[in-house]
């Protein structure tokens, strides 16, 4: 710890300490953000310290999703999954499948566009593309991670209860559309994947946030 900070009776700053604290109880998912400057935590203690670097949730809600078919540009059939909450189109989520697997998909915010992106007018993560090795490949990665590296969630979503609670419906357009019959179990195949990502992220996230608290004293 440092000196100083002994001396003056105040907290070091802690380091990219990951806001799991910020996810509400309800919402449906979250990709995250490593916002420049600092924000604040509050230890286990009740102390609130600084924070530097923080990583933070930025949480999508949804009450009812809605099925539209898409094709992509190498010609394999598609499911767009429309997250809407109160009336209102919150992000998309799209599936492109290959036999019986999920062999990609995108989680897409609302404020996604490719120009509005490369002007660095909205997060860089509010579309985060997942390829069917995904969870292999994250697997692997944490394994052969040094304890020197950091490992911090921002390819990555948090899940939450609202993802899999939300009723699925064809959009009205495409109630006929012979591949709706495929939608919910492409569905259920989607939701098992990033529940199996989330599920391989969120404890090394609470295990870096333990290292950091521990690191400074303020457990």
């Amino acid at each position: 710890m440092d000196a100083s900070c002994v001396e003056n009776n105040t907290p070091p700053m802690l380091d990219s300490v990951i806001h799991l604290h910020e996810l509400p109880q309800r919402y449906a998912y979250a990709y995250f953000e490593r916002d420049d400057g600092v924000g604040d935590v509050q230890t286990p203690s009740g102390h609130v310290v600084v924070n530097a670097l923080p990583v933070r949730p930025r949480v999508v809600r949804a009450d009812a999703v809605v099925w539209i078919p898409v094709m992509s540009s190498d010609g394999l059939s598609g499911h767009r999954f429309e997250l809407h909450f109160e009336g209102q189109r919150q992000a998309h989520i799209e599936a492109f499948v290959d036999a019986s697997y999920v062999k990609r998909m995108a989680f897409v915010h609302k404020s996604f566009s490719k120009l509005a992106r490369e002007a660095r007018l909205i997060d860089q993560n509010a579309l985060l593309e997942f390829t069917q090795s995904h969870a292999q490949k994250l697997r692997e990665f944490l394994r052969d991670l040094a304890p020197t590296q950091l490992y911090l969630p921002i390819a990555e979503v948090a899940v939450g209860p609202e993802l899999g609670e939300a009723p699925l419906r064809p959009h009205p357009r495409h109630t006929n559309n012979p591949l709706a019959r495929s939608a919910p179990a492409v569905w259920r195949r989607v939701l098992e994947d990033v529940h199996e990502i989330w599920n391989i992220a969120e404890p090394i996230c609470k295990k870096h946030n333990f290292s950091e608290l521990a690191r400074t004293g303020l457990l």
